[in-house]
């Protein structure tokens, strides 16, 4: 109670709410209360509602930093209190006061960070009637999706594909790429969790555009911005090699070498293989001027090969290959690893075979000098040859031929040589045969026959022996004529056998005769004469034998012989002469002219398919003739 001058005032506490009150007042005169007033009515008091919880708790304009904080204006508040504070946090980071609307924006929030809030109202001036918190509302702001992602990339470009990539945004859910041919305007979209895609079924050597954005809250469609503009182009199909050659020219046993041309900045597979393998090798050259060789699968052994480069050509040396062997081979471009050309096949190449040793060796050995011969090697492009005694250690000086046969001189008489041969196939030297052996033997020097001396003597005929050579004779000459008459009138006849029978003789006539040996079948390794020898026929006709001055020009060896002899006449004048043979009956079967002839006249007459017997070889001239008689046998 108070008294304010003549006015009492009278507070009444601890009423209930929102309940009307009646209330009267009398005057109390004496203390003792019997001097008092009658009551006096006042107006009903009806007391205020109680501070009301605001309701409808909502809030909107959230973004990464703010928010606007909305609920439902309550019936009695004078002012509005909020308060609000991260969510699993105790500490209520904001707190306003004094709000007469039903909304509050709050600032300096942090992205991405869920909140709880409440407010209550405020019914008196003194906040001395204020009503309970309300329930807890919550938001959440949403993540800053600051900048695009960095760092974007192309990668493993090829033909028809290429990798696109991005680093990590600190903030980003997902990732939305965008991508597009340069002939259009309309994107495609692609939208991805990881920082990498592969792009598929692209166009050759075609140029395309993207770009790549973070979504950081797809709840609430947070999105950063596009990142920078890159292009990239797919790849031209790689150029397949060109020129490819092969160099059978320089090939040898286990070396051959070809080459192809390309850009220096490729790689390039060499695929090769015997052309009956079933399995191929392949070799990885490598790019710039001095390329690698790197095996790719295991190699046949002692194969391996060596790379050049010169311009644009690229030669590859094969080595350790095999001998007479034909080779398939191609090359395959790598522009990069994904981008190879179509492989291209080149020309065979062929090693060479290994040369084939000579055949045939003979040799025709004389007393000083043999000639030696073999067959010729299919391939031989020259011949390399020696010779040295039989027993020596030492090699006379090599004689590199082209012609199959040579002449050994200044050969020492019955002494064995040793001799080889071997072939060339190539000229290089890379290509031999082995050499290959032979021997020949010298023919000793022909010596004299001894102990001449005649037997069977007649009127017509005799017998004229004589001891074999001792060193060996293929036969014997013998000469004979009447004693006193024209050496030219001489008969040489030959021998087999160490004696000889002559016929036709003339009676009662002294003849000398002289032999010597033959040792070897050319006649060209005979003895000296031995002196001459006489005897006598008892009695007999002279036979006329032509102009005994030419006797000594016309020879005629063998005689006898098998058949085949040789005629030789000599004339030192051009004269015409006819060369004549005439059987038993008179029948000319060989006849040979010559007109202005002079010199000497060689001929071999075969007379092998004709009966054996005495034949006449006639030498006829304009102004003589001379005669010889030949034995068949």
């Amino acid at each position: 109670t108070t008294l304010s001058g003549n006015k009492i005032r009278v507070v009444f506490g601890g009423l209930s709410a929102s309940t009307t009150y009646e209330w009267q007042v009398n005057s109390v005169c004496l203390a003792s209360g019997i001097n008092n007033s009658s009551f006096v009515a006042g107006t009903n008091v009806t007391t205020l509602d109680p501070c009301a919880v605001p309701v409808g708790l909502f809030t909107n304009n959230i973004t990464n930093t703010s928010a606007k904080l909305n609920w439902l204006a309550t019936s009695n508040a004078l002012t509005y209190q909020i308060r609000a504070r991260e969510v699993g946090t105790s500490l209520w980071t904001k707190n306003v006061s004094g709000i007469t609307s039903t909304s509050r924006n709050i600032s300096n929030l942090s992205d991405g960070v869920s909140y709880e809030w409440q407010v209550r109202g405020i019914c008196s001036t003194d906040t001395s009637d204020v009503s309970p918190w309300s329930s807890l509302a919550t938001f959440s702001t949403p993540v800053s999706c600051v900048g695009a992602p960095s760092n974007t990339t192309e990668t493993n470009i090829s033909l028809n594909q290429a990798t696109l990539s991005w680093n990590v945004h600190p903030s980003a859910q997902v990732y939305v790429l965008r991508f597009r041919h340069s002939s259009t305007s309309v994107w495609t979209y692609d939208t991805l969790a990881s920082t990498s895609i592969t792009k598929t079924g692209l166009l050759q050597q075609a140029t395309y555009y993207w770009q790549v954005r973070s979504i950081c809250d797809l709840t609430n469609n947070i999105f950063g911005p596009w990142s920078t503009l890159r292009s990239f182009n797919t790849l031209a199909p790689c150029a397949p090699p060109t020129n490819l050659t092969t160099y059978n020219n320089q090939s040898t046993l286990t070396t051959a070498k070809v080459s192809w041309k390309g850009p220096n900045a490729n790689t390039y597979f060499v695929i090769f293989k015997e052309i009956n393998s079933l399995s191929w090798d392949t070799l990885l050259i490598g790019s710039g001027s001095n390329p690698s060789v790197t095996p790719v699968t295991s190699l046949s052994g002692g194969v391996s090969a060596t790379a050049s480069n010169s311009g644009n050509t690229k030669t590859l040396n094969f080595v350790g290959l095999t001998a007479g062997t034909t080779y398939e081979w191609k090359v395959v471009s790598l522009c990069t690893s994904s981008n190879l050309s179509q492989s291209v096949s080149g020309n065979n190449f062929t090693t060479l075979a290994p040369c084939s040793d000579p055949t045939g060796l003979s040799s025709t050995p004389l007393v000083t000098s043999s000639i030696v011969s073999w067959n010729v090697v299919s391939g031989a492009v020259k011949y390399e040859l020696r010779k040295r005694l039989l027993g020596s250690n030492t090699w006379g000086n090599s004689i590199i031929l082209t012609n199959t046969s040579r002449n050994f001189s200044n050969l020492t008489p019955g002494s064995t040589y040793e001799w080889q041969v071997r072939s060339y196939c190539d000229n290089s030297g890379t290509n031999v045969s082995n050499w290959v052996t032979a021997t020949l033997t010298t023919q000793n020097v022909c010596t004299k026959p001894t102990n001449p001396f005649e037997n069977n003597i007649t009127s017509t005929s005799a017998t004229l022996n004589w001891d074999a050579t001792p060193t060996g004779a293929w036969g014997y000459r013998i000469q004979y004529l009447v004693n006193g008459a024209p050496f030219n009138t001489k008969i040489t006849d030959t021998s087999n056998v160490n004696w000889l029978d002559i016929s036709n003789l003339t009676p009662s006539t002294t003849y000398k005769w002289r032999v010597k040996a033959i040792c070897d079948a050319s006649g060209s390794n005979t003895s000296p004469w031995k002196q001459w020898q006489f005897f006598t026929t008892p009695s007999g006709i002279r036979i006329n034998s032509g102009d005994v001055s030419l006797s000594d020009n016309l020879t005629v060896y063998p005689n006898p012989t098998r058949g085949v002899f040789s005629l030789t006449y000599t004339t030192d004048k051009d004269e015409d002469i006819s060369v004549e043979v005439i059987d038993t009956f008179g029948k000319r079967i060989f006849n040979d002219n010559r007109t202005e002839f002079s010199g000497e006249y060689n001929k071999q007459i075969d007379l092998s398919n004709y009966p054996k017997g005495v034949y006449i070889v006639q030498i006829y001239t304009r102004t003589s003739y001379v005669s010889k008689r030949l034995v068949v046998q």
